[in-house]
């Protein structure tokens, strides 16, 4: 199911340059209109491919023990538009609901924030760059993710001849570099006033500049520096000393390159749309973090406005870690607890170290964080059934595509213990489920 989040820009603009008659109107009309940044659905796509479901099973469906002893009937299900009721379907279409808030679930330490940014066409201008820059806030902390910057043709032209602008100035500081020394003036000089000198000129024995003073009465360097330039070094020292001034003149909005996710030539006329995905390592008891949208408008002369930022996004965590149950922590043992701690900052490897040899409950949740799927079933499967352990083999199951043995782990956990029916909705593996047969829907 995806869902949606609007953020708006309306509010004043700040104006930075002054422009003509119809780009302010083109201004005005942005604060009626917005940039939509909408939340990926995501989270299924990165479980491991579904097994086929049996064919024995009725069409699609799948049998399950209910309380009661009596075994149910489960459909693939999807909610009918035009009557509002859920119906059995093999199966599943997408559907849109608006949300500023999704669940995102913590694997192996990290998790992926997926959302689109959405651009409508009055913000776009063959003339413009809009630069949209994401804002990633977490536990006080606010990061500058890579930006995206939609660029027009004209705007993109305009860059480039600022380019080939500074390009010619930089030439002609080499130009003038190899003018250096005037040695065709240097050549007839000595040709004509000091032939032993030209003579060196063929000459391929080592002649030391002591040497040459001592004949010529003028050393080597005396005589080149007779004939060089003096007025091009000149030229050449105020070009150097020029170079940012003459950068700063030519390119007024440089193509960057560092810090940027996407940097793409537009044409206007049908918006535009990107999916936007960033992973994120998650601290120790992260329950949330939040992406907020910013961006601004250039033309050929600079910044042109602000757009107002509209409402954030907000991913809520789940872990988990979150599961572990700490009662059952022996009084005074500091490896276990240990454990336990190595658990909730998502280092799984040294979980499964020093809880390894205790193999209960808590065990096979490091087991489970870290991705030991076989192992973590297998203790499992020792252990005496609880709510908290078919829950956990219902993660199981849904990862190795069986789902009859999923749903019926995931009813039997929320049938001793309604609050695992709220807790499936958090876990990637256990929302499929969920949504595939509709086994919340009396709820």
């Amino acid at each position: 199911m995806e869902k949606r989040l609007f953020l708006y820009a309306a509010g004043g603009l700040c104006l930075i340059a002054l422009c003509g008659c119809a780009t302010k109107r083109k201004i005005n009309e942005i604060q009626m209109t917005n940039l939509s940044a909408r939340v990926m659905p995501g989270a299924e796509k990165r479980l491991p491919d579904i097994l086929p479901i049996d064919p024995d099973d009725s069409g699609g469906a799948i049998r399950v023990m209910g309380p009661d002893g009596r075994e149910t009937l489960i459909m693939r299900a999807v909610r009918d538009d035009s009557t509002g009721e859920m119906v059995a379907t093999d199966r599943i279409s997408a559907s849109v609901v608006t949300a500023r808030f999704r669940n995102v679930a913590e694997r192996r330490g990290t998790v992926e924030l997926e959302f689109s940014i959405d651009v409508c066409d009055s913000l776009l201008d063959d003339s413009w760059q809009l630069r949209l820059q994401p804002l990633l806030f977490t536990a006080g902390d606010t990061t500058l993710l890579d930006r995206v910057l939609l660029t027009g043709s004209a705007f993109r032209r305009s860059q480039l001849r600022g380019y080939e602008q500074y390009d010619r100035f930089i030439r002609s500081i080499e130009r003038d570099s190899s003018r250096f020394l005037d040695k065709a003036q240097l050549e007839i000089f000595l040709r004509r006033n000091l032939p032993e000198v030209f003579r060196f000129r063929d000459d391929t024995s080592f002649v030391s500049d002591e040497q040459f003073a001592s004949a010529f009465g003028i050393s080597e360097s005396e005589a080149l520096s007779h004939y060089t330039r003096n007025r091009i070094v000149k030229r050449i020292g105020k070009k150097n000393a020029a170079r940012l001034e003459m950068w700063q003149r030519y390119v007024h909005n440089p193509i960057e390159k560092d810090g940027v996710r996407l940097d793409t030539v537009i044409t206007p006329g049908n918006g535009f749309s990107y999916d936007y995905v960033q992973p994120l390592d998650v601290g120790r008891d992260q329950k949330k973090a939040v992406i907020l949208l910013r961006s601004s408008i250039y033309d050929a002369g600079g910044k042109l406005c602000d757009v107002p930022e509209g409402q954030p996004v907000t991913f809520y965590i789940s872990s988990l870690g979150s599961l572990v149950d700490t009662l059952l922590i022996p009084p005074g043992d500091p490896v276990y607890a240990g454990g336990i701690e190595a658990i909730r900052r998502h280092d799984y490897k040294s979980a499964i170290e020093l809880l390894g040899r205790y193999s209960d409950y808590n065990t096979a949740v490091a087991l489970l964080s870290a991705e030991r799927n076989i192992s973590a079933l297998a203790l499992l499967d020792s252990l005496d059934s609880t709510p908290a352990t078919e829950y956990l083999k219902t993660i199981l199951h849904s990862r190795r595509g069986e789902d009859r043995e999923a749903v019926q782990c995931y009813i039997n956990a929320c049938t001793a213990d309604r609050s695992y029916i709220h807790r499936g909705n958090l876990d990637p593996e256990v929302a499929v489920l969920i949504k595939r047969y509709n086994l919340n829907a009396e709820d």
